[in-house]
């Protein structure tokens, strides 16, 4: 049984264009490095792979559903933030 793009996604999953590939470079005497945007011509990052690699032991482990540390890491950099933006926290002045 065929289906079509339409059928498989909800209608506001649907993409507006179907994603086409870069052109080819016409052939010329001049060295050319084509590239796609997800290609690097030094390679990977050491500090990537070695992430990547340290990674590799928790791969199977999801993350905190509940995202606590981020949500306190927002609270923090808000707090902050509102702190500098309303002067909340002046060091001048005291004993």
């Amino acid at each position: 049984m065929k289906k079509d793009i339409e059928s498989i996604f909800k209608a506001h999953l649907v993409p507006k264009e179907v994603y086409k590939g870069g052109k080819n470079i016409p052939p010329t005497d001049k060295k050319i490095y084509k590239l796609s945007s997800n290609e690097n011509p030094l390679g990977a990052s050491p500090k990537a792979i070695a992430a990547m690699k340290a990674a590799l032991d928790k791969i199977d482990i999801y993350p905190d559903q509940t995202d606590i540390r981020l949500r306190e890491a927002l609270v923090i950099a808000v707090l902050r933030l509102l702190i500098c933006y309303f002067g909340l926290l002046s060091t001048k002045g005291t004993k």
